[in-house]
């Protein structure tokens, strides 16, 4: 099962074109490269405090986002990976409002990523960004909740936060809040809602373990699409699957 509520590259806001992150190059645009190396601004303003206040929010949470980039994943010609330097600039961006580096910034927490493991200081960020309306850090407060990592084990909370992020149309979500309703965990037990947000979730996240659960809940309504689902669940090493394809041939 690939790991729920990752947040794609694609997926981030883009910073105002006016931004200090922004350059042009004979009035267009430089590829993300370029963009990337315009950030040295960003490390002189960490440096120099002052010169950051000079530049009003939002512009520049991006520069120190955008900073952390370069430093988490070395996107500039001759730059180097350094993840401890990359917490330093979302931490500056997440304290001034930017929800995608809070959620960058939960992600070094939750992995020990440049900063010392913390689940509780993990949460505390995603939090942050899930509060911005971030739909992925939602899900990822909702999943803290449901294995107690940082707090509480809180499977209400845990459906509380899944439905927010799947009003976002987080596939993700859909996928939690099926299992969750189907097993009657956190919320109470409705087997069409469930089978109505799997519907939604399998096709895009293909999970094996969103197949086989679909599958054993059209099993008397649709059992030659149920059968194809646990095939095809089976093929990727699901067990339960496995199983239930063998119960079906009895």
């Amino acid at each position: 099962m690939a790991r729920p509520g990752s947040f794609a590259a694609d997926d981030w806001p883009v910073p105002h074109e006016h931004g200090l992150a922004t350059c042009h190059d004979n009035g267009k645009k430089l590829q993300a490269m370029k963009i990337f190396s315009c950030t040295v601004l960003a490390v002189a303003m960490l440096a120099m405090p002052s010169l950051a206040q000079t530049v009003k929010p939002p512009q520049v949470t991006w520069d120190w986002w955008r900073a952390g980039e370069i430093y988490k994943k070395g996107y500039t010609p001759g730059s180097q990976r350094d993840q401890k330097i990359a917490s330093r600039y979302y931490r500056k961006a997440a304290e001034m409002g930017n929800d995608s580096a809070a959620y960058a910034l939960a992600e070094m927490y939750e992995n020990g990523i440049g900063v010392k493991q913390n689940y509780a200081e993990a949460i505390k960020w995603y939090r942050e960004a899930a509060n911005a309306g971030n739909k992925y850090a939602q899900f990822r407060v909702g999943w803290f909740y449901e294995q107690g990592l940082g707090v509480r084990k809180n499977m209400a909370e845990a459906a509380r936060w899944y439905i927010r992020s799947a009003a976002k149309d987080n596939e993700w979500a859909y996928h939690m809040l099926g299992f969750m309703l189907a097993d009657g965990n956190g919320v109470r037990k409705d087997l069409a809602l469930a089978r109505k947000y799997l519907e939604i979730s399998v096709p895009r996240t293909n999970d094996d373990w969103g197949k086989w659960k679909l599958a054993t809940l059209i099993r008397s309504q649709d059992p030659g699409r149920s059968r194809k689902l646990l095939r095809e669940a089976a093929a990727a090493g699901n067990l339960e699957a496995r199983k239930a394809l063998r119960e079906t041939r009895r």
